[in-house]
């Protein structure tokens, strides 16, 4: 699911996927409000579940996005 979350994140603000941390704070690579907006509507689409702005801003790493995800589908 890493893998995935680093490639959504990649497409939305136009960076090579290796450039992704998984541990570390996206805003450090770019991530802002209207990008988020778009990767949250991107995830909701994705797992069928409803990915809220906030619950991804609460901690913007992809480790953090894959557990809260895996907390919502199970």
């Amino acid at each position: 699911m890493k893998k995935e979350l680093a490639t959504i994140v990649s497409e939305t603000l136009g960076i090579p996927e290796n450039e992704v941390p998984y541990d570390t704070n996206l805003i450090s690579v770019g991530l802002h409000s209207l990008a988020l907006m778009s990767i949250a509507e991107k995830l909701t689409e994705k797992y069928d579940r409803n990915i809220k702005f906030s619950a991804l801003m609460a901690n913007p790493t992809i480790e953090g996005w894959e557990a809260l995800i895996k907390n919502l589908i199970n």
